[in-house]
Formats: C-alpha cells, structure tokens, sequence
C-alpha cells in the first residue's frame, strides 16, 4: 500500500507541476497568435506511423497510418 501512496503522490506532482507551468502564448495577445499562424509554411507528412499507449502497448492505436497536412487554411 505505501507503494502505491508514493506513485500517486508522485503523479499528483506531475499533474500540478503542468498545471502550473506558464503558457507561452499569452491569451490576451491576439496578434501574437495571428502573426503565428503567417509564419506557418509548408507541409507536415507522417509515414507508417504505429502508436499504443505505454499502458496498452500489446493494442495498437495507429497501424501503419500515413496522413499529409498541406498548408492550407484549416480553421479561420
């Protein structure tokens, strides 16, 4: 049992310590984000990609996936 106090304990500081790490994008900054957006170019291609969970990793998620995101508006 001890055990498994510890391992929480040691996730709840986990979770606190990316609960509380500060944003780089600031929320109130609009511009910032749209001036992100322009510098975005080019195009993102994944190729046989296999992903599972650390958890699960005898059931694969993605089985060989290949997926391409070209630079085009996709949200406005």
């Amino acid at each position: 049992m001890t055990k498994d106090l510890s391992r929480g304990s040691n996730a709840v500081r986990s979770v606190f310590a990316i609960l509380d790490r500060e944003s780089e994008i600031d929320p109130e900054n609009l511009w910032q984000i749209d001036a992100m957006k322009n510098d975005v170019r080019g195009r993102v291609e994944l190729r046989n990609v296999f992903f599972a969970y650390p958890s699960r990793a005898d059931q694969l998620i993605l089985k060989g996936s290949t997926s391409k995101l070209d630079q085009e508006p996709l949200l406005n």
